[in-house]
């Protein structure tokens, strides 16, 4: 049996192709032998250029129409220029009326050097061409291009190979497809047997072929047929391997018993308890919703089983609230609760706002009394990367003891020291900032495993892909609180400067009425001052290390467009002081905040937002979650093509919290027809795109459409689902592209995951190690990078 996890620096030769597969995913035999072809193409199929973007690594299939040596208008160097066409008959007609073509460009000092591309790629040659589409929509262009010509072509050897799929990988520059497809065969020459994942009886009943056949079909099948099989066990093979290490990963965290939580338990000998006492003093009554969903929670709670859940709910909801009787719950019988939240700035939020639901319930300063009878407050700590060191040992000194208290804090908590010795419930807000690695870590410690409960505003793929197979439980608050206001959202053109400039003494009036305004930047600080001067209010390049976190960086999540080489952003400290010289603002005060401050002074200008002082905050996205100043009622988002659908819900839930209604403005460089004055709606961008001739509707404007039409967190997610696919299911990664599924679709899948799923829970629940599936075991592992997933 033939070991998949052979390194390809045993197999393959050469460092800098080693180096574009690993930059590919691709590191072991398996990686390579399993790596699916994005699609399959015939001889006779070639790409049409119109639906070609400037900036992108292309592979294309096409046919010269001419080549032609010369020199450049300067004469300083030699060009070859051939002329590809993108559609090709069978028949007497090479070309079709709806043909379109590309230039190919190959420069060199003296044309003696381009004479090896002039002879082979002479007027008919067929060829395979690969490299990235400079230039723009009206002339673009491929320079230097690696390319494949078919040779001994004819039109019966076109028709007889136009009967078999051919494969086109997903290649990167310099490591064309074509390459990739010789160095698979390479291997698949010496393939002897293939180890299965797949139980023969999975196989048998959902119709699939054998790991070899599948491994075969894969990559040079005889027809559609194979082909599909091929992709199908794929799938299956993914959804199982994904099912498994859930699976294993929820059996690891149920191992231990958790701690029963009794509703009716009180602080000593007297007392009400705290839940009830909260429940008291709340302002406002709980929704239907609320009170369902604290039902499922408080019975989890009650039993021995770690409770598992996740509570999707939209922005304003009430999640908070619930999480706060939870946690009460757990110190009420004696224990402790730790509420996690990604950022900070997020934590510090979350601190506040618990020290003003708890009022008198809660004490923020004092010492660990715990719950000792006659106490009458419970310890509130806040615990961060910026907590002064002699506080930060007391909490964790506390947390060690089991010392009965409600801990917020960050990562910091995940930290070796920080050691929980009484933690009855992990409360992670933002769950989607947080994967089943990061769970399992905070969950490790304690003589008993801790409930864990998951909040998200907006069902981002990577939660729904965790949900879909198994790993969480899911309450769902689908009601807003009464009294809150409506927002509607508008689309704007930044090049309609009317429109634009009204947007400003829009949110002038806002503030003067009471209000308060959100000004969104994707970016913090331009890179060359001297640049940014030049180039007026606007900013320089940008520069995806500068981005802030949460922002375009694909780090983060939200496999964003590249920008544009000319493409500039709007920046923090520019847009600030922009608006501080236009007249329309005088009198306002105006803040800042990024993650550029320190701690101290970012946590300064959002509380003189939220006092009203300076009213105006510009700010990145560090705002995102948590904020909650019912006066704030606009919101302008800058560059809002460069923000993620998930995040821009999130970012425009800081509005429309108060009794005020709200509005929220998105401004982008997209090209809108018609005239000032026109409301900028989804169907307005739908129009635009549709009738400016630059093809299909770009993932950009997928995004501000979707974002435009509705308010619906779920339905948002189901969008960006359809958008950017699922994201790292078992990491904290977001991004589509580095999702750990390759062919596996939410959107398409949902039977082989339904059927998977169960399949993987059978199989695990009778052999938790996998034993006696050393293949799957493989890939579990594999997919949890060694590390807690498979750990017993």
């Amino acid at each position: 049996m033939m070991n998949l996890d052979v390194p390809l620096s045993h197999l393959v030769r050469g460092k800098t192709v080693l180096s574009k597969l690993a930059h590919l995913g691709l590191e072991t035999l398996g990686d390579l032998l399993w790596y699916p072809p994005r699609r399959m193409y015939r001889w006779g199929e070639l790409t049409r250029f119109d639906t070609l973007t400037p900036g992108a690594d292309v592979t294309l299939f096409a046919v010269v129409m001419s080549s032609e040596l010369g020199w450049t208008r300067r004469h300083d160097k030699a060009m070859l220029t051939v002329v590809l066409q993108d559609e090709l008959g069978l028949d007497d007609t090479l070309w079709g009326a709806r043909a379109r073509r590309l230039t190919v460009r190959f420069f060199a000092k003296h044309p003696s050097a381009l004479s090896f591309h002039a002879k082979r790629l002479e007027k008919g040659t067929l060829g395979v061409f690969a490299g990235k589409l400079s230039g723009g929509e009206r002339d673009a262009f491929l320079a230097h291009p690696e390319y494949q010509v078919l040779e001994d072509y004819d039109p019966e050897v076109a028709r007889e190979l136009s009967a078999r799929p051919q494969p086109l990988y997903h290649a990167t520059a310099g490591l064309p497809s074509w390459k990739i497809e010789k160095l698979i065969e390479t291997q698949l020459a010496t393939l002897e047997s293939v180890p299965e994942a797949i139980p023969a009886d999975l196989r048998e009943a959902w119709g699939l072929p054998s790991a070899g056949e599948a491994l075969r079909w894969l990559h040079h099948p005889e027809n559609d047929e194979q082909h599909a099989l091929a992709s199908d066990y794929l799938r299956f093979r993914e959804g199982l391997t994904l099912g498994a290490a859930l699976a294993k990963a929820r059996s690891q965290i149920q191992a231990r018993p958790a701690w029963g939580l009794d509703l009716e338990a009180r602080r000593g000998e007297s007392g009400e308890p705290l839940v009830k006492r909260f429940l008291a003093r709340l302002p406002f009554e709980l929704t239907k919703g609320q009170e369902t969903v604290w039902a499922e929670i408080a019975g989890d709670l009650a039993r021995e089983t770690p409770m598992n859940r996740l509570l999707q709910g939209e922005v304003g909801s009430g999640k908070t609230v619930l999480a706060t009787l939870a946690a009460l719950l757990a110190v009420q019988n004696g224990h402790q609760a730790a509420f996690m939240a990604p950022t900070e700035v997020l934590a510090h939020q979350h601190f506040e706002t618990l020290t003003k639901l708890l009022g008198d319930l809660g004490d923020p300063f004092g010492g660990f009394a715990g719950l000792e009878a006659g106490a009458e407050t419970v310890p509130l700590r806040l615990l961060t990367g910026s907590t002064p060191a002699a506080e930060k040992k007391a909490i964790q000194a506390a947390l060690e003891a089991g010392e009965s208290l409600l801990v917020v804090g960050t990562h910091a908590l995940l930290s070796k020291t920080v050691k929980f010795s009484n933690l009855a419930l992990a409360v992670v807000d933002e769950q989607h900032r947080f994967g089943v690695e990061q769970r399992v870590a905070l969950l490790s410690s304690g003589e008993r495993a801790p409930h864990f409960l998951a909040m998200s505003a907006t069902p981002i793929p990577r939660t729904v892909a965790m949900t879909v197979f198994g790993d969480l439980d899911v309450s769902v608050l689908s009601e807003l609180p009464k009294g809150r206001g409506e927002v509607k959202t508008f689309l704007v053109p930044e090049a309609n400067v009317t429109w634009v400039t009204r947007a400003w003494a829009r949110a002038a009036e806002e503030i003067r009425a009471g209000g308060r305004v959100y000004v969104l930047c994707a970016k913090i600080a331009p890179d060359d001052p001297a640049e940014s001067a030049a180039r007026g209010k606007r900013s320089t390049k940008s520069a995806p290390e500068d981005l802030e976190t949460g922002g375009w960086n694909p780090s983060n999540g939200e496999n964003l467009e590249e920008l544009a080489p000319d493409r500039v952003l709007h920046t923090v400290e520019e847009t600030a002081t922009y608006l501080a010289a236009m007249p329309v603002f005088s009198g306002i005060g105006i803040a800042v905040a990024h993650s550029g401050l320190d701690a101290a002074t970012k946590q300064s200008a959002i509380d003189s937002f939220s006092r009203g002082e300076t009213p105006l905050l510009v700010s990145t996205t560090v705002i995102e979650v948590g904020m909650d100043v019912p006066e704030a009622s606009m919101m302008i988002i800058l560059d809002a093509d460069r923000f993620g659908l998930s995040q821009l819900h999130q970012l425009r839930g800081r509005i429309g919290r108060g009794s005020r209604p709200g509005v929220c403005l998105a401004i982008a460089p997209l090209d809108f027809p018609g005239g000032g004055g026109e409301a900028v709606t989804t169907d307005t961008v739908a129009r635009s795109v549709k009738t400016s001739g630059a093809g299909a509707i770009t993932p950009a404007v997928e995004r501000l459409e979707a974002f435009a039409s509705t308010r619906d967190g779920f339905a948002l997610a189901e969008a960006d689902l359809r958008i950017r696919r699922e994201g790292d299911v078992l990491g904290a990664t977001q991004a589509g592209r580095n999702s750990r599924l390759q062919v596996l679709s939410l959107v398409t899948d949902a039977e082989i995951i339904e059927k998977t799923k169960d399949a993987a829970a059978k199989i695990v629940n009778a052999d938790p190690q996998l034993a006696r599936n050393p293949e799957l075991a493989r890939l579990v592992f594999r997919l949890g990078d060694g590390e807690n997933l498979t750990k017993s």
